[in-house]
């Protein structure tokens, strides 16, 4: 597995979840976005779990994933290590034709060997280039396997049609699991909304929009908040 430049037009879809399945595997920046949407139910896809990232992934194209690093979820932000860090004292797994996917600073980017390539980048270049955040704090590795082939699920959700829009699946999950979205004025347009998403039955010590906060413009960024609170509550469950 080798990487390559992303693969976006002139006005595709520029996000980083989008641009790491189109560097491994050739496709278009908004046919990976597509991928992902079928999978995670995003109307537009500005952000992106990682879950459905590796989803996309594996039943669209056929790469694996192992988890290489991913500390516990209570572990403070400054004990994580820095993506420069991470390269340090991980060279010996940063061979040739190796590719790792690396969360870090809340961006999807993906490393092989010494050479480094994100939606920011778009270009290989090299892990050393300016453009690489360096000092980002790492939150999760993967590494990525296999020949990258579009399969039948793939040829099947890149013909698919639109699937919910985040409002309906924000609200869904709101009321499913006791979280609250309280909207800051109404527009008439479904992008210039403000709304504070909150889990009222966790403490500040448990809550994992703590940092990053609870409020988010339009209904995508409000999605992605409760998500992370459902993902939150849902791992305590199974602890």
């Amino acid at each position: 597995m080798k990487l390559n430049p992303v693969n976006k037009t002139k006005s595709g879809n520029r996000y980083c979840g989008p641009a790491v399945i189109s560097s491994v595997t050739g496709c278009t920046t908004d046919e990976a976005a597509k991928s992902i949407r079928t999978i995670s139910g995003q109307r537009a896809v500005r952000g992106a779990a990682t879950r459905h990232v590796l989803e996309a992934f594996s039943e669209h194209w056929g790469v694996s994933s192992r988890c290489i690093f991913d500390p516990h979820w209570l572990t403070p932000r400054n004990q994580l290590p820095t993506l420069a860090g991470w390269l340090r004292d991980n060279k010996q797994l940063r061979t040739s034709g190796r590719v790792f996917l690396i969360v870090a600073g809340n961006h999807f980017q993906l490393v092989s060997g010494r050479k480094y390539v994100c939606g920011i980048t778009r270009d290989v270049v090299s892990i050393k280039d300016d453009k690489v955040k360096r000092r980002a704090r790492v939150s999760e590795v993967y590494e990525l396997t296999g020949a990258p082939k579009l399969t039948d699920a793939g040829r099947a959700a890149l013909a698919s049609k639109p699937v919910q829009s985040d409002r309906v699946v924000a609200r869904k999950l709101a009321r499913e699991y006791g979280i609250t979205i309280e909207l800051d004025g109404y527009h008439d347009d479904p992008d210039d909304i403000f709304a504070w998403v909150d889990a009222p039955f966790l403490s500040d010590e448990e809550d994992p929009l703590y940092d990053e906060g609870h409020g988010g413009y339009g209904w995508w960024e409000i999605r992605c908040k409760v998500e992370t609170l459902v993902d939150y509550i849902n791992q305590r469950a199974a602890a």
